[in-house]
């Protein structure tokens, strides 16, 4: 009784009779599937547009540039391909870059071949990102991070920028 209940709500649920239920929960997930996807690539576009525009916002230490910033990606892998456009425009440069996901705060470095002999990015994250209660690392050019305390994510980037700017210095 409970299966021909299920049944005869998914019916009336999916429009569909009940020999076509699994066709057509196939057919939805498939759509669903090809809207995330469309949903990716509108964020990618997106974060790519507000890099572009955020760009600006770096400073000059001398031959290298500095951007230290907050960025509005809804998960770390936009946040490293928003990382990718700025290290492409900026050439000789550390950046910094932070994200809120789910209440948790994400942080990503990367630092351009030429200046690893002075600033390594996962050294540069492990300190900001145990300022916001957390951890992380990764290679001299590139780390991620996350912590615990979305509050300390101004703090935390503070801290990025003071480190970056001593090391350039």
């Amino acid at each position: 009784l409970d299966q021909q209940a299920a049944i005869a709500q998914l019916t009336r649920s999916l429009n569909a009779a009940p020999g076509e239920l699994a066709h057509r929960v196939e057919a939805l997930q498939a759509e669903l599937e090809a809207e995330r996807r469309r949903a990716q690539q509108l964020e990618r576009a997106a974060g790519r547009s507000e890099a572009a525009d955020l760009v600006g916002m770096a400073e000059k230490i001398g031959s290298a540039s500095l951007l230290v910033t907050r960025v509005p990606a809804a998960s770390a892998e936009a946040m490293r391909e928003m990382g990718d456009v700025f290290r492409e425009q900026l050439g000789s440069a550390v950046i910094v870059l932070a994200t809120v996901v789910e209440d948790r705060p994400s942080f990503l470095a990367i630092v351009t071949k030429d200046l690893t002999s002075r600033v390594r990015a996962g050294d540069l994250i492990k300190q900001v990102a145990a300022l916001a209660g957390g951890s992380g690392g990764g290679r001299a050019e590139m780390a991620l991070a996350g912590g615990t305390d979305a509050s300390a994510l101004g703090a935390a980037l503070d801290l990025a920028r003071k480190l970056a700017r001593e090391a350039l210095a």
